[in-house]
């Protein structure tokens, strides 16, 4: 089950066409594990089932920060390369995102999953 975004999702437009070129060691990792199926002790579990959601929080928030940075560069019409550079963290940050979700995914959610999120979205900047 995909937990409910803390963040609005980052317009992929210009990330996405680096996403076919992309040598991202996590997307590679998404590719072979994607379907795998995850054995944790019962404590790891409990710990991962509270922490990921923090985790994916800070991935969705670090998308907006280089998303909104790749954007100040366009208007400012600074280097083109820095601009692609930011695009190109946007879309292994989203990477990220989805190995973490990957893995979430499995486990129990926590009873407080909301508290949980708050509290990431007051801590991380959007």
């Amino acid at each position: 089950m995909t937990m409910k975004a803390c963040f609005p999702s980052v317009p992929l437009e210009a990330s996405s066409s680096f996403a076919a070129n992309s040598e991202s060691p996590v997307r590679a990792w998404l590719e072979q594990y994607q379907s795998s199926e995850f054995r944790f002790s019962e404590a790891q579990a409990a710990a991962l089932s509270r922490l990921l959601p923090l985790l994916v929080c800070g991935e969705q928030s670090s998308q907006w920060v280089f998303y909104n940075e790749s954007q100040r560069q366009k208007v400012h019409s600074i280097e083109t390369n820095a601009q692609d550079d930011f695009e190109r963290i946007v879309l292994d940050e989203k990477y990220h995102e989805q190995a973490l979700e990957c893995v979430r995914s499995q486990l129990a959610e926590p009873v407080d999953i909301l508290a949980i999120k708050r509290r990431s979205q007051r801590f991380l900047p959007l």
